[in-house]
């Protein structure tokens, strides 16, 4: 460690603790070297980088793929790019290997099961013996090393266990058996990203819920008359979606009715209206009209198939006049079947055709938004807990935004909890945050506010998502209480 009046690294977490968030030089006074070093940590993006954003690679890059493997050599390709893991920003300027990486002291020969690639970083201090440009010794210089430099390095790990420490950032699952590759690093890491995708989500509205509260009840569900005409494609609705009774008289087109829709015996003599029976609609050879009375002629005097589309007089055929499912799809007209003539209730998931590209402001809550209160959950273990899920049927691709927020209370220094968001009740896969205090001997009690945020790509599919947490074994840690838990997720269909 460098020439340090006090170790940086306690100054800065003993200037958090106490609350410090700048320091301010008065005139006429010393300056101290712990003070200007205080004063570039509490000013660096270091940590607001890794509170509130998170580990992953940001839009535009493709920075520390894993590919390639060749398990034969113990070796993988890493792809060039640019990664932030623990609020620090890493810089890979070319493609490089597993076993050429700058640091492979630790590039052990990778097992042959299912195993997990993993970025670490970590800090090295430089001096004037590694950089001799530190010791300012050009024309006119001082010509002895003032200031030294702190560096961010890393490495890439295979490990067959999961790790949780902040500085280390899963990239990838392998097997060396098949050769496959599953990659497992949160891309797109750009708030513009997520800012565009709920830009187009809520169209023309303000707010999104704006967008949504146009077509959705209080519970969820889609409001009554939601969905019109226009919302209903060409030949979706059959015969075996409409209600008996719905098709009355008005919605039938003119000469849709023809004679192979009517029911044999089902004309009888008092729906035949006066004179409608003539000579030319009677078989050669039968009785002419002039010929009988009025209401003579009864249905059973009338042969089979004898009274043709060409016979009946508009609007002549009433709903009580149609015997139940014989109105097919082929005899309806385009668009004549509207909202208010389908019963509530009535369209099943079954009756949707696959192509009716119903958006996702029509769906109800279950695949639109789902959030749910989880409360409390007291002594966090040492082991990861599962606070609860919400489970999500997604009804196209598109993403998921995942936001999971508690307050914890923790029972003492030296105490910290991990808390966020994972596809099992026993991962942070998806993203986490970790509170607490590292330092520190004292049992006074603090409350301090959790928030981990996600975005998920996603296929069409039911997809659930936990919401965890767990109190590392690290230190003496004291007790970790957790109140006011929630997990929020929305889905947004994709547009491109």
């Amino acid at each position: 460690m460098g020439n340090f009046s006090n170790d940086p690294n306690t100054e800065l977490q003993n200037a958090l603790n106490k609350g410090y968030c700048r320091v301010r030089f008065q005139q006429g006074k010393p300056v101290l070297d712990r003070e200007l070093n205080l004063l570039s940590d509490l000013a660096g993006y270091q940590r607001f980088a890794e509170h509130y954003s998170g580990n992953g690679i940001p839009e535009g890059s493709n920075g520390f793929q894993i590919a390639d493997i060749d398990a034969g050599a113990n070796n993988f390709k890493i792809t060039a790019g640019r990664c932030l893991v623990k609020g620090y920003e890493l810089v890979l300027a070319e493609d490089t290997t597993y076993r050429t990486q700058p640091h492979s002291e630790n590039a052990t020969r990778i097992p042959r099961v299912k195993c997990y690639v993993w970025l670490r970083i970590f800090n090295s201090e430089i001096s004037g013996k590694q950089d001799a440009d530190l010791n300012n010794s050009g024309t006119g210089d001082v010509g002895f090393e003032t200031a030294l430099r702190e560096k961010v390095e890393w490495e890439v790990r295979v490990t067959t266990d999961m790790i949780y420490n902040p500085d280390h950032m899963l990239l990838a699952e392998i097997n060396t058996e098949t050769g496959e590759v599953k990659d497992r690093r949160r891309t797109g890491l750009t708030l513009s990203s997520i800012r565009d995708e709920l830009t187009l989500a809520r169209g023309n509205t303000n707010q999104l819920n704006d967008r949504l509260d146009e077509s959705l009840g209080e519970d969820g569900k889609l409001k009554r008359d939601s969905v019109g005409v226009a919302q209903i494609t060409d030949n979706s609705v059959n015969s075996a979606k409409i209600a008996d009774n719905a098709a009355v008289a008005a919605k039938i087109a003119n000469n849709a009715v023809t004679s192979t829709k009517i029911a044999d015996n089902a004309v009888t003599s008092a729906k035949i209206a006066n004179n409608a029976i003539t000579s030319a609609k009677i078989a050669d050879n039968a009785v002419t009209s002039a010929k009988i009375i009025d209401n003579a002629i009864t249905s059973a005097k009338i042969v089979d198939n004898a009274v043709t589309s060409a016979k009946i007089t508009n609007n002549a055929i009433t709903s009580a006049k149609i015997a139940n499912n014989s109105i097919t799809t082929g005899k309806i007209a385009s668009n004549a079947v509207t909202s208010a003539n389908i019963a509530d209730g009535t369209i099943v998931n079954s009756d949707i055709a696959a192509n009716a590209a119903i958006i996702a402001a029509k769906i109800a809550g279950d695949a639109g938004i789902q959030y749910r209160n989880i409360g409390s959950s007291t002594n966090i273990p040492t082991t990861v807990r599962n606070l609860g899920s919400i489970e999500m049927a997604v009804p196209a691709s598109g993403f998921v935004v995942l936001i999971a927020a508690a307050t914890a209370v923790i029972f003492g220094d030296k105490t910290t909890v991990e808390f966020g968001i994972g596809t099992t009740n026993s991962l942070f896969n998806i993203n986490s945050v970790r509170v607490g205090f590292l330092d520190g001997s004292g049992e006074l009690r603090r409350q301090l506010s959790a928030t981990s945020i996600g975005v998920v790509p996603v296929s069409a599919g039911t997809r659930t998502y936990y919401c965890n947490a767990v109190k590392p074994a690290v230190f003496s840690a004291k007790q970790v209480n957790m109140s006011d838990i929630f997990l929020l997720g929305i889905f947004i269909p994709k547009r491109y």
